[in-house]
């Protein structure tokens, strides 16, 4: 027997698992930037880069398909996070609210600036959009108080030198490179490659910016990491609680006539091909060395295809499966969730739990209702006891939902201790005790009584 041979097969398969689960875990951003680091490390390895396949028509269908379901539903998730938060949002009333115009006139206050641009600066602060950015023209802004243009750039360049930085900008490109002057970093380079780039440094393609500009991977990086930490909307800080993010969901769900379709997002990672020129060379070389080189790269870049392919397999495995347990939320909305678990999900598949949570780790899901974490789908169960005395489980979704109806309702001259909340969802059916309620209004950033309490 050669236990040389055996030990060295259970390498090989010690090895895939890890990478197989490495693999699994990372979402697509991450997944992209792996590929293209193995690039520089394996010959056999080339990637087509996933900008070159973004006018796919499929891929183009169905991001139509799903944009025509955004507007409406959008209305409708406001609406419905809205309630919660005029609800949770109890220190802050719209009343004490400072407004974005009124923060920058302060600023404004401070500093010198002839008599006769009061009006022109005021006129440039109300011309700014929800996002901070000036909407209207230079030119109309000369015509209508009689300035050169020269003046009117001083004044929104005045404008633009207040807090937040960004503020006033025309475009997401001069906000950015608002900010980046601001702390003092922003190079004539630097300015570049935002300009050259801003479509692909916004979609996150990391791998295509290398490939275009021809910079080492180290220094996108590097741009991108301090790219990230600006704020593209400075206005929003005023005019929404809300965080604004930037997500491109690693899957899509859309309800078709014939029933839900999945689509993996494959167009957004860059495609594995193998390079025909080593290949041939590793078919045809006569020297050991190079020949079993070769040999061990292409393994290597075999092992990593059938990685990404696992990775393809079981995500579509899940993805299946949360759209046969939690039907209701897909037809109906987010409020229709069901109570599950990770592990009911890895007993359908036959898998191990932990398998269910590396998949669904920071992996999005977009459909009609929305962009949502893969997590959001397991709902922890709560039990409510029913008219007939029968208990039935319920999401601690509804639980929070009827704990914020009863703040909401409650006098604030006496609000509820959390002892009489208890009571009271207990009355509803919901058996839930006080050191539950506690966390749950602690998770809604709903003050005790004493902060709720108007005197």
């Amino acid at each position: 027997m050669d236990f040389g041979l055996n030990i060295e097969q259970k390498q090989i398969t010690s090895y895939k698992t890890i990478l197989s689960s490495e693999i699994l875990q990372m979402p697509y951003t991450d997944l992209e930037h792996y590929l293209y680091e193995q690039t520089l490390d394996n010959p056999i390895l080339d990637i087509m880069p996933a900008y070159q396949n973004n006018d796919d028509p499929a891929v183009l269908e169905i991001n139509q398909r799903i944009s025509s379901h955004d507007e409406p539903d959008r209305y409708h998730r406001r609406n419905f996070e809205s309630s919660n938060n005029d609800t949770v949002n109890w220190v802050e009333t719209q009343e004490n609210q400072e407004t974005l115009q009124n923060y920058l006139w302060s600023q404004l206050l401070t500093r010198f600036w002839p008599n006769n641009w009061e009006i022109p600066l005021r006129y440039i602060l109300d011309s700014l959009d929800e996002k901070g950015y000036f909407i209207d023209s230079l030119e109309l802004l000369t015509k209508q108080y009689s300035i050169s243009i020269d003046q009117a750039e001083e004044m929104l360049t005045l404008v633009q030198s207040l807090n937040p930085a960004g503020i006033g900008a025309r475009n997401l490109e001069e906000c950015l490179c608002l900010q980046l002057s601001r702390q003092g970093i922003l190079t004539s380079d630097f300015q570049t490659f935002i300009h050259s780039n801003l479509n692909l440094i916004i979609k996150n393609q990391l791998a295509a910016i290398t490939r275009n500009t021809g910079l080492p991977l180290s220094t996108v990086k590097n741009y991108f990491n301090i790219i990230q930490n600006l704020n593209p909307w400075p206005g929003a800080l005023f005019s929404s609680s809300e965080k604004t993010l930037y997500i491109t969901p690693d899957v899509t769900v859309i309800n078709t006539e014939n029933g839900f379709e999945i689509q993996l997002n494959d167009s957004i990672i860059p495609k594995i091909i193998f390079n025909d020129y080593y290949i041939k060379l590793y078919e045809e070389s006569e020297n050991n060395e190079v020949h079993d080189y070769l040999q061990k790269k292409i393994q290597q870049a075999k092992l990593l295809e059938q990685c990404i392919q696992q990775r393809y397999s079981t995500l579509t495995s899940i993805i299946k499966t949360l759209l046969n347990m939690q039907q209701e939320f897909f037809h109906n909305g987010p409020s229709y969730l069901k109570p599950l678990k990770q592990s009911d999900v890895a007993d359908i598949l036959g898998i191990h739990v932990s398998t269910i949570s590396r998949a669904c780790n920071q992996k999005y899901l977009r459909c009609s209702w929305g962009t949502f974490q893969l997590n959001h789908f397991f709902v922890r169960a709560a039990s409510v006891t029913k008219s007939d005395s029968t208990t039935s489980l319920v999401t601690t979704l509804d639980v929070k939902q009827a704990l914020c109806t009863l703040i909401e309702q409650e006098d604030k001259s006496k609000p509820y201790s959390d002892r009489i909340l208890a009571e009271l969802l207990s009355q509803q059916g919901f058996q839930i005790s006080r050191r539950t309620i506690t966390k749950y209004r602690k998770e809604l950033s709903i003050p005790g009584t004493t902060g709720r309490k108007i005197y």
